[in-house]
């Protein structure tokens, strides 16, 4: 079962939710949910977020990628698009050889 999750980035003041960005329990959550599941064979589990400095489990690999522009264009998001990053879990298809981009 492939499993993607993209949370609420916990940082930042999207507007995912009504009142601003009061969601940053959501993305610790779904990390720490993530991270248990990991090593279930039966889930193919993607987790979208900034680089933030986490520690990654261990077999978990990061694709990192910069965000085009999307619907704001302040500093903040110019310089966070650097910042993305998709962790894979070890039992996805491809592993470190694969590229969710096209890029080696």
């Amino acid at each position: 079962t492939g499993v993607f999750l993209d949370p609420p980035y916990a940082e930042g003041n999207q507007q995912y939710a009504a009142g601003g960005n009061d969601t940053a329990d959501v993305a610790r959550d779904v990390w720490q949910w993530a991270c248990e599941n990991g090593d279930n064979k039966l889930l193919r589990i993607v987790v979208s977020g900034y680089e933030d400095g986490r520690p990654m489990p261990p077999g978990w690999t990061a694709q990192r990628w910069k965000a085009k522009k999307g619907y704001q264009l302040t500093d903040e998001a110019v310089a966070n698009s650097a910042r993305e990053v998709i962790w894979i879990s070890p039992h996805c298809v491809g592993g470190r050889q694969a590229s969710l981009f096209g890029e080696e």
